[in-house]
């Protein structure tokens, strides 16, 4: 399995494939909870419970909000390379279809900017999100 930048999408993925090809000294990985992750709510709540935020987001109102906190908490790390993995994201997607796609614009967004040199003062990182 090749892991590159930005959005991977595919019912073929196994969560120990992904492990597998995401273990290198210079890389984090993320798994979302295998279940719950349902609509705007679980989704923060999950990312609350599994990433480094800065500056935390108690609340679920503000996708931007979010998407600043976990940028600042990627961008603190000293890796290059960050996958995040969400497994059965199928099931948001149709539980709430408008939570769902706004999700995938925060990781999008995040895979971009967290590689942009300027963005992060010259540390750059890789970011694959995986979609199971």
């Amino acid at each position: 399995m090749n892991l590159r930048q930005g959005l991977q999408s595919g019912s073929g993925y196994r969560i120990e494939e992904v492990l597998a090809a995401a273990s290198r000294p210079d890389t984090v990985v993320y798994l979302l909870p295998e279940l719950g992750v349902r609509d705007r709510e679980s989704f923060f709540e999950a990312v609350r419970e599994r990433f480094p935020l800065d500056p935390p987001v108690y609340s679920s109102y503000s996708w931007d909000a979010l998407e600043d906190s976990i940028w600042g908490g990627i961008d603190a790390l000293d890796v290059a390379r960050v996958v995040i993995i969400w497994p059965q994201s199928r099931v948001m997607a149709e539980a709430a279809p408008a939570d769902f796609e706004i999700a995938i614009s925060v990781w999008e967004d995040l895979a971009n900017s967290l590689n942009d040199k300027e963005a992060t003062v010259g540390r750059p990182k890789e970011v694959c999100v995986v979609l199971m």
